[in-house]
């Protein structure tokens, strides 16, 4: 079986190599010294009780700054429903069951 690079190596522009997850063992909190979260909320000027509204404000414009940056990009903008896994799409792209330009998007 080849692989997508092979198949469609012609009209890939590029491609990201990175972990598709990691497993840390132990205590995330070692990463950060003590009352860091606070003080970031503090300086964002959030208080605690405040914290959902932030954190909600933050995830739309996240949001809506990929989206531009998907609609400005030289390839089509595919939204997938939620629970859809890539590694379906990427299925139906090497059997063949998917056309080319959602493969290639």
């Amino acid at each position: 079986m080849s692989t997508f690079s092979e198949q469609f190596g012609d009209d890939v522009m590029g491609e990201l190599t990175m972990f598709d997850r990691m497993v840390f063992k132990g205590h995330l909190s070692a990463f950060f010294p003590k009352g860091a979260f606070k003080a970031f909320l503090d300086k964002q000027g959030v208080l605690l009780k405040g914290f959902k509204d932030f954190v909600q404000r933050a995830t739309a414009d996240i949001a809506k700054h990929a989206e531009t940056v998907a609609e400005r990009a030289p390839r089509k903008n595919e939204r997938t429903s939620h629970g859809t896994r890539a590694s379906s799409i990427l299925g139906d792209c090497r059997s063949g069951a998917a056309d080319k330009a959602r493969c290639l998007g």
